[in-house]
């Protein structure tokens, strides 16, 4: 320590794990949509856009605005779901 200038102290900390949390946004409704997962796989994906076409069940389209995410893709509710069911999300 020099004098004059202010102790520094350096921060640990100990990791106690991950988790994932998908999030849905209907801003101008005000609503969102938190799913916490362990984990960021597809199948976890599909689970949440399928909680989502569950909560809009009534509409005929709806719109996602995402990221590039490799698991962001129409192959991950394919793997999830079958061919047919996962074509209609």
């Amino acid at each position: 320590m020099v004098e004059g200038q202010p102790k520094r102290v350096d921060y640990e900390y100990v990791r106690n794990g991950t988790a994932n949390v998908f999030c849905g946004v209907e801003p101008k409704a005000g609503v969102y949509f938190n799913k916490v997962t362990e984990r960021r796989a597809a199948p976890d994906f599909a689970e949440f856009i399928a909680d989502l076409a569950e909560h809009y069940h009534d509409a005929k389209k709806i719109i996602l605005i995402m990221d590039n995410l490799s698991t962001h893709k129409e192959e991950s509710l394919t793997n999830f779901f079958g061919d047919e069911e996962g074509e209609e999300f």
